[in-house]
């Protein structure tokens, strides 16, 4: 779980839709998941259960070409803090070889102050900042409704600095 630089290679082929690979869950409500579609990958954060969600070509992670669904494909995933090192390939052809970067900042939650009588007994501001923090987490796959695929030859290794 609090692996933070590691290297995730696997053989896959993508069935129906897509394939799910979760890089960084510190738990299910709070985790970074690619989404391996034809077309590239789909980087989905999870925060307090809500999902942002880029298209492709919004991450810049399309492929050179589209997967071939009759063919395993190989995917190698280095996980280094927040940096991800992205690269897929099919046969002998590199389809993506890129990089992505998880984006830090916060996020805004309302303040709720239980006042008496609809007045405000917190005078600071009405917002709570949450921290993200996605640079460490376990490692996992994702088929969920529509999605289908078959995973194979899964290796894990932590990178030792």
């Amino acid at each position: 779980l609090n692996w933070s630089d590691y290297e995730l290679s696997f053989q896959f082929k993508v069935l129906a839709s897509c394939l799910g690979v979760i890089v960084r869950a510190v738990n299910l409500s709070n985790l970074v998941m690619l989404q391996i579609v034809p077309t590239g990958i789909r980087p989905h954060i999870r925060v307090n259960g809500a999902w942002m969600v880029w298209e492709a070509a919004d991450a810049q992670l399309e492929f050179r070409h589209p997967l071939d669904t009759n063919e395993w494909h190989e995917c190698l995933l280095k996980c280094d803090k927040d940096a991800l090192r992205i690269r897929v390939t099919q046969a002998s052809s590199v389809l993506c070889d890129k990089a992505w970067k998880i984006p830090r900042g916060t996020l805004q939650f309302p303040l709720v102050d239980g006042g008496v009588y609809g007045q405000s007994v917190y005078e600071g501001p009405k917002t709570i900042p949450f921290a993200i923090n996605l640079e460490y987490g376990t490692v996992g796959f994702r088929n969920d409704g529509a999605e289908e695929a078959i995973v194979r030859d899964m290796l894990i290794q932590r990178i030792d600095i």
